[in-house]
This record gives structure tokens, sequence and C-alpha cells, in this order.
């Protein structure tokens, strides 16, 4: 929680406009590098969403919402896929978009009120950043709101009235200034991260806008970045191109399942499972076990990689254990399970050796180890009933719970064919919720209250 806390009030988070730059040049994460990559804001908008979840902290929420506001304004292309990048510099001078001198805050906000300002917010005539000659403050959080207040005798009251003002007016004012180069290629992996993203923070904080945007995203990738069935890796000025990687599919398929969870609109979930059947086709290697990096369609090389490192990028082979369990127990077919066991144990004498440069695949191990919750919905999609039932799994901390909804009729007796989990729990006598954790099953609860006992 304090690494949360520092990176919201370093210099890493763009205070004015959201969004999280790429990475820390200090130790006091003070001085950032100040590109901004969709694939950090992604991750970190939805570990935010779950930071709040288990505190109940609303800061937490903040965050989470504002960066992916950022990513919908800035990072989103006409067609509703998510582009890549924004670089550091601008007039060639790295930084220079974002950072402000006093006498700048001053030209904006007044004298006064750039006195809280400039104190709260770490702004100086010394400054603490230089590039090309020209020093500058890099805003971060320097005093709290509270302490402002003390510190020169202005109710609190008032100092937050002239933060918020502040942030809108300078935001307004730095939107005049020549914009950083925006790297408008829309990837797939990517993709699929902002996706899971954007699904998990809507349904969470009860924020439409952001499964809406998930949903355009991922119609985008499925009908734009596909070829012959076979997905590809970059989508660019209305063209698709370069064969998918394991981690183009396995990131798609993580994505898709959030966007089911959050919507219970079947064509993600089939897709999903569709993706996943391709993905083991196309990537698992047969001899060794675990999945290649690329496709066995692909250009033949001297040896077909197999990375198993989480960097600021997970691994495709960590990401895939996770989403091989999740489907293994919708589905009830164990040699998705055996499959994800065989990678964790193919890559374990690396982990051993090195376990936080595995970050992703130790949540595949937890996943493989620890019983699950999987909670079942019986219900029609219109029931009343239905959505406060979902607010009290959706706001709990359930690490990668597994939630599916039953809504009846033919469409729901066919899907459960196919997806045992919903088997015998079609909706009768009102709304009801399943909950299961390994191999012990409560009985159903109709309530709000009584699911919330069942999951403390």
């Amino acid at each position: 929680e304090l690494t949360l806390q520092k990176m919201a009030d370093g210099g890493m988070y763009d205070q004015i406009g959201g969004g999280f730059a790429r990475y820390s040049t200090d130790a006091d994460w003070l001085v950032p590098h100040f590109e901004k990559m969709l694939y950090d804001n992604a991750q970190l908008a939805r570990t935010y969403v779950d930071a709040w979840k288990v505190t109940r902290n609303e800061r937490y929420a903040r965050i989470a919402r504002e960066c992916l506001d950022y990513v919908l304004v800035q990072l989103t292309s006409p067609e509703g896929g998510f582009y890549c990048a924004e670089d550091a510099d601008s007039e060639g001078v790295e930084g220079k978009f974002y950072v402000w001198t006093p006498a700048e805050v001053a030209a904006v906000l007044g004298e006064a009120d750039a006195q809280v300002f400039c104190r709260a917010y770490g702004v100086t005539g010394q400054g603490n950043f230089e590039e090309g000659g020209h020093r500058a403050s890099v805003i971060h959080v320097s005093l709290s709101a509270e302490q402002t207040s003390k510190l020169l005798g202005r109710p609190l009251a008032d100092v937050e009235r002239v933060l918020a003002e502040g942030r809108k007016k300078l935001f307004d004012v730095r939107a005049k200034r020549v914009r950083p180069h925006r790297d408008e290629k829309v990837l797939t992996a990517w993709n699929g991260l902002a996706i899971a993203a954007m699904a998990h923070a809507g349904a969470s904080l009860e924020e439409p806008r952001y499964v809406e945007a998930a949903r355009r995203a991922a119609g985008l990738v499925i009908e734009k970045s596909r070829r012959d069935g076979r997905l590809l890796r970059s989508y660019i000025d209305g063209e698709a191109r370069h064969l998918g990687g394991l981690d183009d599919y396995a990131f798609l398929i993580d994505g898709l399942l959030e966007l089911y969870q959050a919507t219970f609109e079947v064509k993600w979930l089939t897709e999903a499972d569709a993706l996943c059947r391709d993905m083991i086709r196309l990537f698992w290697d047969e001899k060794g076990g675990g999945f290649f990096h690329t496709g066995s369609d692909a250009e033949a090389l001297l040896t077909r990689p197999r990375d198993p490192y989480d960097g600021a990028v997970p691994s495709g082979n960590s990401v895939a254990i996770g989403v091989l369990v999740r489907l293994s127990l919708m589905t009830g077919d164990e040699e998705l399970r055996k499959r994800a066991e065989t990678t964790v144990r193919v890559f374990l004498p690396f982990v051993q050796q090195s376990p936080t440069s595995f970050p992703q695949m130790l949540m595949g191990l937890e996943d493989l180890l620890t019983p699950r919750k999987e909670v079942v919905f019986a219900a029609g999609a219109d029931d009343a009933a239905l959505a406060p039932m979902l607010r009290v799994v959706r706001q709990r901390y359930l690490p990668r719970a597994v939630v599916m909804l039953h809504q009846g009729g033919e469409e729901g007796t066919k899907l459960a064919a196919r997806f045992t989990l919903l088997e015998g729990r079609a909706p009768r006598d009102g709304a009801k919720a399943y909950v299961c954790e390994g191999t012990t099953c409560l009985p159903p609860v109709s309530g709000p209250e009584e699911l919330a006992d069942l999951l403390k």
C-alpha cells in the first residue's frame, strides 16, 4: 500500500491530466521518464481498482478513474482501439509538455492561489528537473491539503478548492502546448491488457463508460486484427499486419474473459474459448511443455523461443496459465488445467532462481495451488434482483474469481453444454447465486446480504 501511495504522489503520476509515466529515474520516484505507455496504465489501473476493493480508500478509485480517463481521451482511436503510447518529449525537449515554473502557475491561477498550489505540488524556483538548460518542476504531491492548510493558515475547504480548480485550469492551459508524438498502432496484446482493465474497472466501480470502451476495443481487434481466423499483432491506418504471438492470444483471451464477467454477453466468452483452443494449437510445445512465443505457422527460426520472464509486460506463458485455469473451471476441461500445471513445472527452476522476475507466473502458481471462488448467478438478464447481488461480488476483492450467469432459455442450455459450471443452474423461482470453492458448493442464496455472508 505504501508503494501505491508513493506512485500516486510522485512524478510518475500525471497530477494534471491523469495517467502514469513509464518509469522513475530516481530513488524518490520524483522525476519520471515522461513517456506514457498503454500497458503500464492498463495494469496499474487494474491494480488500483483492486487496492480500492481491499482498503475502501477512495483515493485509489480516483487514481484508477483518472488513469483510464486519460486512456479514453488521449489513447483511444476513432474506431475504438487503444493506441500504444505518447512520447516523452515535445519540441525536442523531454518533459517540456508536463513541467511548470512558479511564474507559469501564477500566470494561470494568480499569485494567492499559486502560492497554495505550488506548496502542495512542489513547484519551486529551483525546480527539480532540468532539460535543455531550462529548470522547472515536475508536479507531485509535496504536501497534503491538510498540511498545506496548516502551513499557510488557509481553511482546508479553500485549499481543496484551489487545488481542484488549479488542476483543471493548468490542464486547459497545458492542452495548448505542443503535445508529444503519439504512437497510433493498435497492438493486440496491449489492447488485451486495456480491455481487461476497462472491463474490470467498469464493473467494479459501476462506470459504464469503461465497459463500453472495452466492448469497442474488443470488437475492433476481433474484426480488424484477424486474417482467415488468425490473430495479427498490429493494426494501423486501416491495415492489420504481422502474425500474432503468444502474448497477443493470451492477453486478448484474458481481456475477453474480464469483459464477459462485466457484461455476461456470451459472444465474448465463446470467442475467448475459441481463441484458447487456437492458442494451444499454434503455440503449445508438444515435446517440452509450455508455450512457444511464435506460432507453428510463423517463419521457421533456428530455435523457437519460449519466454517465461515477466517484465514491464507479463510473459505470454504466465498469462496463459491464468486463462487456462479459469477456462478449465468454466468448462470442466481438465486438459486445460493439466497444460497450466505443465507450464509451471517447465519454468519452475527459473522461478526458483529469481522469483521477482516471475510475478505473474507466481500468480498462476497460486491459481493452481489455491481453490478459486466460483460464483454462478441464475437469473434473467433483466431480473431486478440480480443487480444488488452482482454488486456484492464485483465490489469485493475476490482475486481472479470465476463469475458466470445462466440466463436460462435455449441459449443458456446450449452454453451449459460447453461451460459445465452452468450445469443444473438454470434460473427458476427467482434470481439465485451459487457459490463454490474447490470441491465445496454451498446452497444457493437469493439476496445480497446472504451472498455477502457466504463470501466472507
